[in-house]
């Protein structure tokens, strides 16, 4: 044994000691700290008793369990990899402790919480076996008329073996035509082209980087004043990032405003501190992230669809309207399609290649996206049914892989870190969301069945209403509002056929989740809530349309190449030019046709943001009287972003004598804000302060006015 093993097992058997340690404090805490102390005395002795049988396999080889004897072999091979993911699990326990102490928030429980994922992908990457390229051996298949052909790593043929209507040799019956009927079966999809058989060029990293470099344009861009209208949830959101930067939100692991968690907050917050305490500021987070989505997306479909599908999915999205909008608007919607992508991108190659530290990255990935939007929680249950669907289909390999699995499940619990242990204790708020929206929560479900709707009736309304948000009905929310639906005629077209594809290539593990992915929005984003379709809530399924749509045009351009004596070159310039025209459609309908609708929001949102930025220009101390209640409070998170520095009041009942009306506070001048359906108090208020200044401010989404505000001389 050297002495790096016996360092291994002395760290191992202290951080064991420790973990107890910790555990007891915490029950004997005041108040006791039950939860926490009892997970972890529950992980201290799990490692305590793991560790005697380690030690007594070695004396009694004969008694050691199977696993003991994977772990010990583990462990002597690469006693670092061990040490690394014993350290990362113990700084994941830490973290939970630091995060319930208010004393210790927010940087103790920070830095554990990211040492613990830090060392757990460490531990993943040193793993012995992580570099090699896969995990079956190349075997060699026999197609008729040409020589032996390695098979891809899952079975697969190189395209160049591939032989259009050959016919086997071989007798029907025969080991032989059974196997070359097995291979025709896995290559019935042409389409399925193999990195192997694609390797980069350098031409494709062009194409990339100006593709994500013409994303970042295209939402960064004005991106302050488009959209025209700044949102009340994005003023709430920036309200509480600015209450980290004042150092009143301290817990990064909780939840705050509507039950979100709190670190989309100090994301916001660093934004905000680096770019500016404005809107700017505060949208650039947003941005970066929906721009970062572009290369991961790309990076998601080459290993599993090849280079065209690949830069077509890419293009599609960089210049699709609905990311594009989501990406300018300061919410944390648009964080679930990115981190879904590197989740699922991360499982499938570790799951294809029994790669460990892809297994541990999707964990974490997985983890980390639990503490932005609630829709995120979908992720884990679309990876729970393909995991179902590779236990019915190939139970040996998924077997085969439950190391690997275990880090997926150790990173996902880490990723999740302390928030998991809030939602443990406080389980109201992690299903707030739901029984605000949801139909049977809301008792929506029950209205309708008492109205003599059947329960069949119910859902298949609901059904189409939230299939229907992609081809053919208009999104219902205030949040982007483009009056139609999320596709235009031909992109909708286009999503029905790769659909179509996807569906009839069920038996591969990315079909089922790029299916699972999709209809699990349908169904817990769409069906189970109230008022189908919400454009907030599909906006994780971007990537999935994009790609679908690039998938249709893929085997279209194919199938035109198989119908007519047409060059390769001239298909691809054809797909070429019709994802040029799509892109250009996306554009201009989103910057000419619907930036000067300004519907985003709804009107309520364009009388907050004039009024915002009117009182924002006051040079002098004002004091506002906002007769708005009860369709708005001054209260609105709209205008208290925009004016942070502007006191009011609301006028909640109307008055009528002017002695009803408070003075305003020794050093500021008054302005008085009607809304159209309570100016008729404007006289009154005239009567007390005569000879003001009286301005109309027109509505640009509808006619008429948004407010009346007058100015006492």
């Amino acid at each position: 044994m050297n002495w790096n093993e016996r360092l291994s097992r002395i760290l191992l058997l202290g951080a064991t000691l420790a973990l107890a340690w910790i555990g007891q404090e915490l029950l004997r805490a005041e108040p006791p700290r039950l939860l926490d102390g009892t997970v972890i005395l529950v992980l201290a002795a799990i490692a305590f008793v793991s560790l005697v049988a380690w030690s007594r396999g070695e004396a009694e080889p004969h008694a050691e369990p199977a696993w003991m004897q994977r772990l010990r072999g583990l462990a002597e091979q690469a006693p670092h990899s061990v040490a690394f993911l014993a350290a990362a699990a113990i700084l994941g326990a830490v973290a939970f402790w630091f995060a319930a102490d208010p004393a210790l928030q927010p940087w103790p429980a920070l830095l554990a919480w990211m040492a613990g994922i830090g060392l757990l992908l460490a531990g993943a990457w040193s793993l012995p076996g992580q570099h090699q390229r896969g995990d079956r051996p190349r075997a060699t298949i026999t197609l008729a008329g040409g020589p032996p052909q390695p098979a891809l790593p899952g079975g697969e043929q190189e395209p160049a073996a591939r032989g259009v209507g050959q016919r086997s040799s071989s007798e029907p019956g025969t080991a032989e035509a059974r196997v070359e009927t097995r291979i025709e079966y896995l290559l019935a999809d042409e389409a399925q082209v193999t990195p192997a058989a694609q390797p980069a060029a350098r031409w494709e990293a062009a194409v990339l980087l100006g593709l994500t470099l013409g994303a970042l344009l295209v939402r960064g861009w004005a991106l302050a004043s488009i959209p025209l209208n700044f949102g009340g949830d994005e003023g709430e959101m920036g309200m509480v990032a600015r209450s980290v930067l004042r150092g009143e939100l301290r817990d990064p692991f909780a939840t705050g405003w509507l039950s979100h968690p709190t670190l989309w907050f100090f994301l916001q917050a660093l934004s905000l501190r680096i770019f500016g305490d404005n809107v700017f500021g505060l949208r650039m987070l947003s941005m970066l992230i929906g721009t970062a989505t572009i290369p991961a997306l790309y990076l998601f479909a080459r290993p599993l669809y090849g280079r065209a599908i690949a830069l077509t999915a890419t293009a599609l999205l960089a210049f699709y309207h609905f990311h594009i909008h989501f990406s300018r608007l300061a919410v944390n919607n648009i964080a679930d399609p990115l981190l879904a992508l590197v989740a699922f991108g991360a499982f499938l190659h570790g799951y294809r290649t029994r790669t460990p530290f892809s297994c541990a990255l999707a964990g974490v990935v997985l983890g980390l996206a639990q503490h932005f939007y609630m829709g995120s929680r979908l992720a884990p249950l679309v990876l729970l049914v393909v995991l179902a669907h590779q236990l019915l289909l190939d139970r040996p390999r998924l077997l085969g892989m439950r190391w690997h699995l275990g880090l997926l499940a150790l990173g996902f619990v880490l990723g999740f870190g302390p928030l998991l242990r809030y939602f443990i204790l406080h389980p109201d708020d992690f299903n707030a969301r739901l029984a605000m929206t949801g139909i049977f929560q809301t008792g929506w479900f029950a209205e309708h069945q008492a109205q003599g709707q059947s329960v069949a009736q119910i859902l298949i309304e609901q059904a189409r209403a939230a299939f229907g948000g992609f081809i053919f009905e208009p999104d219902r929310s205030s949040f982007y509002d483009p009056r139609i639906p999320l596709l235009d005629r031909t992109s909708s077209i286009l999503f029905v056929l790769g659909l179509a594809l996807v569906i009839s290539r069920w038996r591969r593990p990315e079909s089922l989740l790029l299916l699972a992915w999709l209809l699990g929005v349908v169904v817990f984003g769409g069906m189970l809530l109230v008022g189908p379709p919400l454009s907030p809530r599909y906006v994780t399924t971007a990537p999935v349309m994009c790609l679908l749509i690039a998938l249709a045009l893929d085997r279209l351009g194919a199938m035109l190449g198989w119908a007519l004596p047409l060059r390769p070159r001239f298909v691809y310039s054809l797909g070429a030019a019709a994802v040029l025209l799509l892109a250009l459609w996306n554009l201009n309908f989103y910057f000419r046709e619907y930036t000067p609708r300004r519907t985003y929001g709804w009107l309520n949102t364009e009388v907050a943001t004039e009024l915002g930025s009117y009182l924002n220009s006051q040079a002098d101390a004002v004091y506002i009287y906002f007769f708005g209640p009860p369709r708005m409070f001054f209260s609105n998170g709209t205008i208290r972003f925009l004016a942070p520095d502007v006191p009011g009041m609301d006028l909640l009942e109307p008055i009528t004598v002017p002695d009803q009306l408070p003075p305003p506070p020794t050093g500021r001048r008054p302005i008085f804000i009607f809304l159209p359906e309570r100016v008729g108090e404007l006289r009154i208020v005239q009567e007390r302060y005569s000879g003001g200044a009286l301005r109309r401010v027109n509505a640009v989404s509808q006619q008429g006015p948004l407010f009346f505000s007058y100015e006492p001389k």
